[in-house]
């Protein structure tokens, strides 16, 4: 899947995990992907490096972008998504509306 705003910001190969089993291993051991996450918190636990975090309401608008750092936890009341990136990559802006493209099966994390 690719998520693209505006300003021409987007990424590709996004990867998404939608069940409890995905979402607990998030980018543990795979931290150089994006993911999709269906939720409104995701922890550092086991991460060997920081990322950084996107927090999106259901309508794709960006609520915060967090940096998150190893054995740390962020929650964000209103959240439906969380889009963990790597920390090369930049994240969109506070405000933004976010656009899913294509489609993604679970990742195996």
């Amino acid at each position: 899947m690719d998520i693209e705003g505006p300003r021409g910001w987007h990424i590709t190969d996004v990867r998404v995990a939608s069940t409890g089993p995905g979402r607990l291993r998030g980018l543990i051991g795979h931290p150089l992907f994006p993911l999709l996450l269906a939720t409104s918190s995701v922890h550092g636990f086991h991460l060997s490096t920081e990322l950084t975090v996107v927090a999106l309401d259901r309508a794709g608008v960006v609520l915060t972008v967090r940096r998150l750092r190893p054995w740390r936890v962020i929650r964000v009341r209103g959240a439906s998504w969380m889009l963990e990136l790597p920390r090369r990559v930049p994240g969109p802006r506070v405000g933004d509306r976010l656009q899913l493209r294509g489609r993604s099966g679970e990742s195996g994390g």
